[in-house]
C-alpha cells in the first residue's frame, strides 16, 4: 500500500542562485514541486550527509528492532485475535508490509463467528427485557438494560475492528515510515514491547478475576455455582423455546457454560479496546517526547546550527500520523469513553441507593467501581498526553533567540500553536486534560438529576 506523500516546498529560484543551499526554505514560495518521500529530501541535505557517518553505528536496522511499534503491538493483537479482534494475517511478521486482510480467510470467518455468538446473546437479553416489560416487572427489566448495553457495545466494537482491519495495516505501514525517518536522527528509541506486555497482562488478570468473583459471590458455594450456570442456560432456552420447554433441561449446564464463554469473549473485547487506545497513545506520545528532548538539548547547547526545516518536516510527519491514527480508531474512542461514563453513572446510582446484599457483594461492588474509574481516567489521561507533548516545543522555541534574518523558529512555533494535535471521538470532542474536568462535572451533574428522578419515581 502506498504511503501518502509529504509535500515539501522548495524555492527553485534560490537553487539556481546558490546551488549549495539545498535546504533553503522560503515563505511564501515562488514556485513549488512535490517530493513523494520526505526522507529522500532529508537525505539530500548537507546536514544529513555530514551526520550519516557518525550515526551509522547507533542506528539500528528496522527489521531487528524489537521495540518498534509494530513489533510491540504484535503479541497484543495476536492474543486479541483468539477472541475475534482484527482479522489480519501475518501480524507476527517483522514488517507490516507482509500483513494481509482477506474476506475469505479463516481469521475473518472466525471473527464473524464470534460477532454472531455475541449477537445471539444480545438477542436473548433484548427478548427478556421486552418480556419483563410486558409483564410489568420493572426491576428485572431495568437490571438487564446495562447488561444489554455492555453486550451490544462488545458486538459493535468487534464489527468495527473487522471492518477496519485493512485500515490498521495501512496505518502500520505509515507508522513504519515515520519511525524509519525519525530513527535516523534521534538516538532515543521508545522501549514499548515490555511495557505493553506487562500492562496488558495485569489488566486482563484483574478483569478475569472480577468475573470469577462475580460468579462466586452470586453462588456462595459449589452447589450455587452449578445452579448459577444452569440459570444462565435456562436464560438462553427461554429466549428461543419458551420457559415451558423441558426437552433442554439436560443441556442447561452446557448452555450455561456457553453463556459464560461468550460473556468472557465480550468482556475481553471491551477491556482490549481500552488497552488498545492506551497503547496507541503511548506509542505516539513517546515519539513526540523523543523529539522534544532533542529540540530542548539543541536549544540549550547553543553550540551547533539547528536545521529548522528538518524539524518542521518531522513535526508535520508526527501530527499527520496522529490524524491518521485518529481516523482509524476514533469510533473505538467514542464507544470506549461513552460506555465508561455511562457505567460510572450506573454504579453511582446503585451505590447511593442503600441495598442490603451482604459485605462480600459490597466489597465486589466497590472494587468494580474503583477499577472502572481508574480505567476511564487512564484512557483519557494517556490519550491527552499526545496533546500535551505536541505543545511542549512552543515553550522551548519561545526561549530560542533570533539569529540574523532567519524566522524559521517563529514559523515552527506558529505552526505548533495553530495545529491542534489530539485524538478525538469521531470529531465530537478532543481528548485533552480539560476534557477530564468536563467529564467529571458532567457525571456529578447528571448523577444529581438521576437521584432526584429516582426519588420522584419511588
Amino acid at each position: 500500500m502506498s504511503i501518502e506523500p509529504c509535500e515539501i516546498v522548495i524555492d527553485e529560484a534560490s537553487q539556481t542562485d546558490n546551488e549549495d543551499n539545498t535546504d533553503s526554505f522560503h515563505f511564501p514560495p515562488r514556485s513549488r514541486r512535490v517530493i513523494d518521500n520526505a526522507s529522500s529530501a532529508i537525505q539530500q541535505s548537507p546536514v544529513f550527509i555530514n551526520q550519516t557517518t557518525t550515526r551509522k553505528k547507533s542506528h539500528k536496522n528496522y527489521l531487528n528492532n524489537v521495540h518498534d511499534f509494530h513489533s510491540a503491538m504484535g503479541p497484543i493483537i495476536t492474543i486479541g485475535q483468539y477472541f475475534g479482534v482484527f482479522a489480519i494475517d501475518g501480524i507476527k511478521n517483522p514488517t507490516p508490509e507482509t500483513m494481509t486482510f482477506k474476506i475469505k480467510s479463516f481469521r475473518t470467518i472466525y471473527s464473524c463467528g464470534v460477532s454472531l455468538n455475541i449477537l445471539i446473546l444480545l438477542y436473548c437479553i433484548v427478548f427478556h427485557i421486552i418480556r419483563e416489560s410486558i409483564n410489568k416487572n420493572k426491576e428485572v427489566s431495568s437490571s438487564l438494560i446495562p447488561f444489554g448495553i455492555f453486550i451490544g457495545l462488545s458486538f459493535l466494537i468487534n464489527v468495527i475492528c473487522i471492518c477496519r482491519s485493512q485500515m490498521w495495516i495501512d496505518l502500520q505501514m505509515k507508522w513504519k515510515k515515520v519511525e524509519e525517518t525519525l530513527d535516523m536522527f534521534y538516538l532515543h528509541t521508545p522501549q514499548l514491547r515490555i511495557k505493553f506486555q506487562i500492562f496488558f497482562s495485569l489488566a486482563e488478570i484483574f478483569k478475569l478475576g472480577a468475573h470469577v468473583m462475580a460468579v462466586v459471590f452470586s453462588a456462595k458455594n459449589a452447589n450455587g455455582v452449578i445452579e448459577q450456570i444452569q440459570l444462565r442456560g435456562k436464560f438462553l432456552v427461554d429466549a428461543f423455546y419458551g420457559s415451558n420447554d423441558i426437552s433442554f433441561d439436560s443441556w442447561l449446564g452446557i448452555l450455561g457454560i456457553y453463556f459464560l464463554i461468550i460473556l468472557v469473549f465480550a468482556s475481553f473485547i471491551r477491556m482490549f479496546t481500552d488497552l488498545f487506545i492506551i497503547f496507541l497513545a503511548i506509542g505516539l506520545t513517546e515519539r513526540y517526547k523523543a523529539m522534544n528532548e532533542h529540540v530542548s538539548d539543541l536549544i540549550k547547547s547553543n553550540c551547533q546550527p539547528i536545521n529548522w526545516s528538518r524539524l518542521k518536516i518531522h513535526y508535520e510527519m508526527l501530527s499527520d500520523l496522529v490524524r491518521e491514527t485518529d481516523r482509524v480508531i476514533s469510533p473505538l474512542i467514542f464507544l470506549s469513553i461513552g460506555s465508561n461514563i455511562y457505567f460510572i453513572c450506573i454504579y453511582l446510582l446503585d451505590g447511593l441507593i442503600p441495598q442490603h446484599d451482604g459485605i462480600l457483594n459490597a466489597i465486589y461492588f466497590f472494587g468494580g467501581f474503583v477499577l472502572l474509574v481508574i480505567k476511564t481516567i487512564a484512557v483519557i489521561l494517556f490519550a491527552a498526553r499526545i496533546n500535551d507533548e505536541s505543545k511542549k516545543p512552543i515553550l522551548f522555541l519561545s526561549k530560542c533567540p533570533v539569529q540574523g534574518p532567519s524566522f524559521e523558529p517563529q514559523w515552527l512555533q506558529l505552526q505548533l500553536s495553530i495545529d491542534e494535535v489530539a485524538l478525538t471521538a469521531m470529531n465530537c470532542f478532543s481528548i485533552t486534560r480539560k476534557f477530564l474536568i468536563t467529564v467529571t462535572t458532567t457525571v456529578i451533574s447528571y448523577e444529581i438529576v438521576l437521584l432526584q428522578f429516582q426519588k420522584s419515581m419511588n
